[in-house]
Formats: C-alpha cells, structure tokens, sequence
C-alpha cells in the first residue's frame, strides 16, 4: 500500500506515527525537504527503523517536507527504489542522496510497460543497458517518463496518490487525508477500532456485553 506524510508547515511527525507506518510498510524510508534557496534535498534508502529515527531527530522544526513508507508491489525491495524520484532529469540508477528542481512521490500502483516502450527510443546504449540491470519500479519507470517527456500532468489520469514536491511549489494529486499540519496519502496504519454484537450470528459468548439487548 505504502504510506506518504506530507509536512506542509514544516511540523515534525510524532515517533509513534512513524513506528505504526514502518510496521505497515517495512520496505524502506524516503525522505526530502525544501531548502531556503527553493532546492528539494533528498535523503532516502532507510532500510531500519532506527536509521531514520536517528536522523529525523536531528532534522529541524519549520522545514516543509515529505516521508514516505514503502510496501513493494512493483520492483524488489531495494534502497534505491525506496521515494521519491527525480522527475527534473533522467537519474539511471536512482541515487540515495541528492539535490533536484522537482521529485516524485507515490502510493499506489501503475502499469508502467506502455511507459517504459515510450522511454526505451530516448535513452542512450549506456542508460539502457543500466536501465535494464536494475529490477524495474513502476514509480520509478514514471519518474523517468516524466523528465524525458516534461509532462507531470499524466498524473491527473493516474488512479493513485501523488506528491509533487518541487522548489516553485507542491501538488497532490488524488485523495489525501489532512489532519492537523499533515496529508497523509492512507490512514490504514492507525489502530483500529472493533465493535462485537450480540445479533451477530457469529456470536461468541465471550464477547458478550453487559447491557442487555432489547
């Protein structure tokens, strides 16, 4: 499923939260803010929990930023498929560290081939044969569609959520949840609540509630 947290007053999420996304989406961290200058800074393939606690907890209050939880559906479980992705250049392979105009973060998933038929004529032997060595994200077969083709507005056809984090400005696109001084692209990873009846006819006596039923 994976989980965006996008920070949009710069407010830093609580250590639980972060916890309760990483046991739901156990397949790496990303993370990237916003410089003074407008640059997006990208620090991503936290792979333990303990790794992003540390850093996160060095990171300053009032930067605007974004994590991202993932649970892979599409390439294997990498740091270097771990969010976001570039869509400002053609990055072959992804890197863990960067600086960049615009990246791309995203839950959901894609069906990248007709992308991928669309990208293979652009790239040099060099980037294919790179290309082809890795295991394919569809993410990250859509960052590199992106960049190529400059044109982020695919997204709006896409049924999945996205986080366009750039230095002009940022964009959801989908439906996203607001809570406070956070969006969230899901809230499955918050402890739910279950209520047991007595007109089920899957009754258990154990469960049984103490005010009668009329």
């Amino acid at each position: 499923m994976c989980v965006i947290v996008y920070s949009f007053r710069g407010k830093k999420e609580k250590e639980d939260n972060i916890k309760r996304m990483f046991e739901e989406n156990p397949h790496g961290i990303g993370f990237a803010y916003k410089e003074k200058t407008g640059s997006i800074i990208v620090k991503k393939g936290f792979m333990k929990l303990d790794e992003f606690l540390n850093f996160y907890k060095e990171f300053p209050e009032g930067v605007k930023h974004a994590i991202h939880f993932r649970l892979a559906s599409a390439g294997s479980v990498s740091p270097i498929f771990t969010h976001p992705f570039t869509i400002d250049k053609v990055q072959i392979p992804p890197k863990l560290t960067y600086k960049s105009n615009a990246v791309i973060f995203h839950n959901g998933h894609i069906d990248y081939y007709p992308l991928l038929i669309h990208i293979i004529p652009h790239l040099s032997e060099e980037q294919r044969k790179k290309l082809f060595s890795l295991s394919f994200s569809d993410t990250y077969i859509l960052s590199l569609y992106i960049a190529l083709y400059k044109v982020p507005q695919i997204l709006q056809h896409l049924k999945s959520k996205f986080l366009i984090f750039s230095a002009d400005n940022e964009k959801l696109f989908g439906s996203w949840e607001k809570e406070a001084d956070f969006y969230y692209s899901n809230t499955y990873w918050k402890p739910r609540k279950y209520f047991f009846t007595t007109r089920s006819y899957l009754y258990d006596p154990i469960f049984k509630t103490t005010k009668n039923e009329e």
